[in-house]
């Protein structure tokens, strides 16, 4: 049938579709206060290609850049075949971000992973009017993202307003725009198998970010 025939070029095509595969980012704050100029030739060691990187506490790599320069890490970069692919501000918080995103989107990095901002442990009524300020507030910082071509993912840490898989699914409804998502820490969740999968599948393509690393 006609039909039929007009698909099979569809089907063609997606039969040949590469399978999906992640990109691997390697964190720095794994190595602690070491140079950028010992971690950069680790990442391909790892199967990663691109660098995730935090500030102080937790490590104070970003830190570096702004001491060498810009110019000096994008040579680093090129010099190992490494790009930066996330740089994590929990320090900044969502509402600070307005001179970073410019900066991250500089450097080549397309994602900035912050906590959120609001009461912790809610649910239900509470839970929704809680995490919809909480989006009404983030609309400008989103904006400013979509000019810059950056992602803005907030982490489900414990003991924050985003941390319950409802809370996650709450804000994921009332901010649309797929320049905001979940960066997805596992950890922060009851260690039920089904219960995380199913966060999985429901946050489906918002789900922006995955920690692979388990603490312990």
């Amino acid at each position: 049938p006609a039909a039929a025939l007009a698909a099979l070029p569809l089907l063609n095509d997606l039969a040949a579709k590469p399978p999906w595969r992640p990109k691997y980012v390697l964190a720095s704050s794994l190595y602690g206060a070491m140079a950028l100029a010992d971690i950069l030739p680790q990442v391909r060691r790892t199967g990663a290609a691109h660098i995730d990187l935090w500030p102080a506490p937790h490590a104070n790599q970003r830190e570096q850049i702004d001491e060498m320069g810009h110019d000096r890490f994008l040579a680093l970069l090129e010099q190992h075949n490494v790009r930066l692919g996330i740089v994590s501000r929990y320090d900044l918080g969502p509402f600070g971000l307005a001179d970073e995103i410019p900066a991250v989107r500089k450097l080549g990095g397309r994602m900035i992973v912050c906590g959120s901002r609001g009461p912790a442990n809610l649910a239900g009524d509470d839970l929704a009017a809680a995490v919809h300020r909480f989006a009404e507030q983030m609309k400008p910082h989103i904006a400013t993202t979509a000019e810059h071509n950056i992602t803005i993912a907030v982490e489900n840490h414990a003991n924050s307003l985003v941390c319950s898989p409802e809370s996650m699914y709450r804000l994921m409804d009332a901010a649309t725009c797929g320049r905001i998502g979940i960066a997805l820490a596992p950890y922060h969740l009851p260690q039920d198998p089904d219960l995380i999968a199913g966060v999985i599948r429901r946050l489906g393509p918002r789900m922006a970010h995955f920690y692979a690393w388990q603490y312990g």
